[in-house]
């Protein structure tokens, strides 16, 4: 499925990516973490993003990319971690409450 090649610009692209992309979600863990909050994040936001990084996978898979499936793997890691954590402390309720 993957294969060992020669260092190209799609190469450094793709890790380039991953980096960017897994670092977008480390904040909003960290501060889900310490305020032990996460009403703020929407389950649609959540489903999406992770839905998005499975694809990666995917592609990357098909492309051989080694670099952007571990990227894109963990950043799915990452989304499903925020999912996990956000059931465990909401639980599935979803509706709005009025002040």
């Amino acid at each position: 499925m993957f294969t060992t090649a020669a260092i190209t610009i799609n190469n450094i692209v793709s890790f380039f990516l991953c980096i960017v992309v897994a670092a977008s979600y480390i904040p909003q863990l960290i501060k889900s973490w310490k305020s032990k909050k996460t009403d703020d994040l929407s389950y649609g936001f959540l489903i999406i993003q992770s839905f998005e990084d499975f694809i990666v996978c995917i592609y990357a898979g098909i492309n051989a990319d080694t670099i952007l499936f571990l990227g894109g793997f963990f950043s799915l890691s990452l989304i499903c971690t925020l999912i996990i954590y956000k059931i465990s402390l909401d639980g599935f309720n979803t509706k709005i409450e009025h002040t």
